[in-house]
């Protein structure tokens, strides 16, 4: 049932389509911190930027603030790149790049997280932005 709601597999007359936008989020949506989590949910459920900073316990400018920021890192070119299934990043650097672009987790979080200095970390970065560029570029990155 999951190959049938992808977008290249919709029927003719958009039965089963998928905003490509919704695809990427809902598979984006597992790499970002709960309080992330929980201003989606809230927000997709209608509830006011004043309804949503009362229930995190924040001031209503910064849950704007926050949505945009998510905004913008779930409709990004890393992001897009990093939820394909071709994904050309070997599994560790994946993870550590989504962490990091896709969670916002800083480098020092992840080093602690995964037990590995920061050098590791950057360079595991430094592979994924270049690889990540060199797919973007080409134009090459679909989510499937």
């Amino acid at each position: 049932m999951q190959r049938l709601m992808e977008p290249e597999n919709h029927a003719t007359d958009g039965r089963f389509t998928v905003d490509p936008a919704k695809l990427i989020a809902r598979r984006a949506y597992r790499w970002l911190s709960s309080g992330d989590r929980a201003i989606l949910d809230l927000s997709a459920a209608g509830a006011s930027r004043r309804m949503i900073a009362k229930a995190i316990g924040v001031h209503p400018g910064n849950v704007t603030r926050r949505l945009a920021s998510l905004r913008t890192r779930l409709t990004a070119a890393p992001t897009r790149a990093l939820i394909s299934t071709t994904c050309p990043l070997p599994d560790e650097t994946r993870m550590i790049a989504a962490e990091y672009f896709i969670g916002g987790q800083t480098m020092r979080h992840i080093a602690r997280s995964r037990q590995l200095t920061l050098h590791a970390v950057q360079r595991h970065l430094d592979s994924a932005r270049g690889m990540l560029r060199i797919v973007t570029r080409r134009g090459v990155v679909r989510v499937t």
